[in-house]
């Protein structure tokens, strides 16, 4: 099969603005353009879009390497996957005359496709073209047809298709009856269109955080709703992956000890609560998320029955920006009926890379601090010169010291019972020194002279 085929059906004309028109063929061949694809709505097949050998390399299609993309028996009803923005390039559709677009499809049953058009324009994405097609035989290769005619659309005064689209995404097994997982295997996508772009290479994610996000202090299990914390007892049943066609792909990853949700090629995050909570009474927000290239995140917490109300949260300091919102914030939400929350990005939806950590709500205040003598640790020399030694009934986990200012000039994570502190770089003068052990926070004075 050939590589991805640009052919020329008009030339540029520069001095007339004229952009080439083009056949595009994507094959998914070895050495052709077959972009970076996603997976929604598809349950708990983690698998998404892989290239494979064609299952019946002797019928309409003769491909030697196809697309195979499998819908999840607990997947949703539109299950399916979609191109990453611009990596299969950017082009117009001719707004005057209708467009075909053709797509060769294997699968082993008779429900409908459906194919859509995307671009980002500046009203953030727009859908330039939707429509279905039904295969007339399973198990075997068969062409559908798509018909892109603006003038069924409302005219050739399309936002989104002026402004350039870039992405298709596919609906390859509409069924909200799915009794199996099914294999889908697509090829030979074709249409002629104007370029406006060439494919760009996916986003190379931010590397992970190598220090772990602030632990939550200690609080009582009924003034806390934890969404997603290490410290808390988190929410049965929540979904934070592939729930509304979100471009983003998210995943645990481990930081020092403490998981992290990492959310790669971000545009927006759903979070799905597995029934609706009761937060009456409780106080405020948190969340904290990890500096990377996304600076802005939109934050909306959502009640049954209302749209997104929406609190913009930047991110400009380096390293963990925790924030604690009060749900005052969030005019007009309801708090006996809260059902989702979501993460996009502002003010645009970019492909980017997020680290998030300890989502949660509550009320009232942490629980008291103890102090050195009550917890059974030991620190000396005090007043202190070079090295400062704590000893603990229990592993240390946790270190810090802190100026008179509160701000903190030192923190180490020593997993030990005894911890030899170096202090000869700080300045003269008093320090709080915090120490935790498990669930348990003390806290106390020294002197360096």
């Amino acid at each position: 099969m050939k590589k991805i085929t640009f052919i020329a059906l008009l030339m540029a004309i520069a001095p007339l603005g004229f952009a080439q028109v083009v056949n595009y063929n994507f094959t998914f061949e070895p050495n052709t353009t077959v972009g970076a694809w996603n997976y929604f709505e598809n349950g708990t097949n983690t698998a998404g879009v892989s290239f494979v050998a064609n299952p019946a390399p002797n019928g309409v299609n003769p491909s030697a390497t196809v697309a195979k993309f499998t819908t999840a028996d607990d997947g949703g009803e539109w299950s399916g996957c979609e191109s990453l923005y611009g990596t299969l390039g950017k082009w117009k559709f001719d707004g005057a005359t209708p467009t075909t677009v053709t797509v060769d499809v294997y699968k082993p049953t008779l429900s409908p496709v459906f194919i859509k058009f995307t671009s980002t324009n500046n009203a953030g994405q727009g859908t330039v073209f939707l429509a279905s097609a039904t295969p007339t035989a399973i198990n075997q290769w068969v062409t559908l047809k798509f018909v892109v005619d603006f003038a069924l659309l409302g005219g050739n005064d399309n936002a989104d298709n002026n402004a350039g689209t870039n992405q298709i995404v596919f609906h390859l097994d509409k069924n909200a009856n799915r009794s199996a997982d099914y294999d889908v295997y697509f090829d030979n996508i074709k249409f002629a269109a104007q370029k406006l772009g060439d494919p760009i290479a996916p986003p190379t994610p931010i590397a992970a955080p190598m220090v772990a996000a602030p632990k939550p202090p200690a609080r009582n299990a009924t003034d806390v709703v934890s969404i997603y914390s290490g410290k808390y007892t988190d929410l049965a049943g929540t979904l934070i992956g592939k729930n509304w066609g979100e471009a983003t792909k998210a995943s645990d990853i481990m930081v020092q000890g403490d998981l992290t949700k990492q959310l790669l090629q971000f545009n927006y995050q759903g979070i799905v609560l597995a029934n609706p909570i009761n937060i009456s009474g409780f106080q405020k927000l948190h969340i904290d998320f990890y500096q990377t290239n996304q600076n802005q995140i939109k934050l909306s917490v959502l009640h049954q029955g209302g749209n997104d109300i929406t609190k913009l949260l930047n991110i400009t300091q380096p390293g963990w920006n925790s924030f604690d919102i009060p749900l005052s914030d969030f005019p007009g939400l309801k708090l006996a009926n809260i059902y989702q929350l979501k993460l996009e990005g502002a003010p645009t939806q970019t492909n980017t890379t997020v680290y998030f950590d300890n989502l949660y709500f509550y009320k009232g205040t942490p629980l008291a601090t103890a102090d050195f003598a009550a917890s059974n640790i030991k620190m000396f020399p005090n007043p202190v010169q070079n090295n400062l030694t704590i000893n603990a009934p229990d592993k240390i986990t946790k270190l810090t010291v802190f100026n008179v200012l509160g701000q903190n000039v030192l923190s180490i994570n020593p997993d030990n019972n005894s911890v030899i502190l170096p202090t000869e770089n700080l300045e003269k003068g008093t320090y709080i020194i915090k120490v935790t052990m498990d669930e348990k926070v003390a806290s106390s004075k020294f002197v360096k002279e």
